[in-house]
């Protein structure tokens, strides 16, 4: 697959929904929403050695970049239409860090989660291995040139852009494949798993650094997927 642009990260990213009690320890009322927990990966985490080359084929084990804010919503995306959404907060205060470190917490009400959008930067690094040594490699989402920060909203149907205020299908490939659900007064661990799997690093020198000149290309994602992100659900329990 050729160069997918992120998500997220783009965007591996690990989801845990845990409820809280089943009353309200405040009021005595009943439970009206679930806590969300969240973690974020990359890829499958396996990664194979390919040997001494110019041409690196490399796992991608992780990214680096900024994440300023995360968005989920029980409502649907359509192109052409205004954001008027009712987005529930993941993240708003914005962290730079590797995906694998990101751990975030949120209060959601009940409902069917169908989509989600997040603001990003525009510069990351990509983490790779060959099975034996780890790189970091920088890179872009949109470009050099590009913007500093990207809205991408991710949904079944594909990656969603702005068109000032509207929705903009960018395209029907990087899609989720799957949705979770979130029911008052219990516990739902959801795995939301990004999945890139590996990149074709161009070491022009030769030199086994990264630097100037080489270039990324032939992003995949992993065997027996054809989805950008999956939500991987697990039962709710009390």
């Amino acid at each position: 697959m050729k160069r997918i642009s992120m998500i997220a990260l783009a965007l591996l990213i690990l989801l845990a929904l845990v409820a809280g009690c089943n009353e309200d320890s405040d009021t005595g009322a009943p439970a009206t929403t679930g806590t969300l927990n969240v973690s974020i990966t990359v890829g499958d985490g396996v990664a194979a050695p390919t040997g001494n080359k110019t041409l690196h084929t490399l796992d991608i084990v992780d990214i680096y970049h900024t994440l300023y804010s995360m968005y989920v919503s029980t409502d649907t995306v359509v192109a052409g239409q205004p954001d008027d959404l009712e987005w529930e907060p993941i993240l708003t205060g914005g962290v730079e860090d590797y995906d694998s470190n990101l751990n975030l917490s949120a209060e959601l009400p009940p409902g069917r989660y169908t989509c989600m959008k997040m603001l990003q930067s525009n510069a990351l690094t990509w983490v790779c291995s060959d099975g034996t040594t780890t790189y970091e490699l920088d890179d872009w989402n949109a470009g050099e040139s590009g913007p500093d920060q990207l809205w991408n909203i991710f949904s079944t149907e594909g990656l969603y852009v702005y068109d000032g205020d509207d929705f903009s299908l960018n395209n029907t490939n990087e899609r989720i494949g799957t949705v979770f659900e979130i029911v008052a007064g219990e516990t739902t661990t959801v795995t939301l798993r990004t999945n890139f799997d590996t990149l074709d690093w161009d070491d022009a020198d030769g030199s086994g650094d990264w630097s100037d000149g080489d270039s990324l290309d032939n992003w995949t994602t992993i065997p027996g997927t054809d989805t950008m992100v999956d939500f991987i659900v697990v039962n709710p329990t009390k």
